[in-house]
């Protein structure tokens, strides 16, 4: 997403934490080598957002950034971390309705094509 202001330092963001991801990806394949974990982990998509965003982000959602309770929620239902993660977008920017569904409906393309998502 394009920055708010011109002079915004950006943030690339993963919309499914790696901390779920990890723990989605053991549980579905308990035998996935580490090398081909961390390619996993390289290639998952992500959201380049402003920093001021990403802050207010984390303080509408209310948890740390290790939360392991919110890893293992998210890791259970991809699809629902990806809405939980633009249904608090709008709040937290003054990105359009449309810019924030348009991202997200490429955030759950690039989802499907990875294979975590159906």
């Amino acid at each position: 997403m394009d920055p708010e202001s011109t002079d915004e330092e950006m943030f690339i963001f993963h919309i499914i934490s790696p901390e779920a991801l990890v723990i989605f990806l053991r549980n579905k394949y308990p035998v996935l080598s580490l090398s081909k974990m961390k390619a996993i982990l390289l290639n998952a998509p992500a959201i380049n957002i402003p920093k001021t965003v990403l802050h207010r982000y984390h303080e509408i959602q209310g948890f740390g950034a290790d939360d392991e309770t919110q890893f293992i929620k998210e890791a259970e239902d991809l699809p629902a971390a990806i809405d939980a993660f633009f249904d608090v977008l709008p709040a937290a920017s003054d990105y359009s309705e449309a810019e924030i569904e348009y991202s997200k409906r490429q955030a759950i393309e690039c989802h499907r094509k990875g294979g975590w998502i159906a």
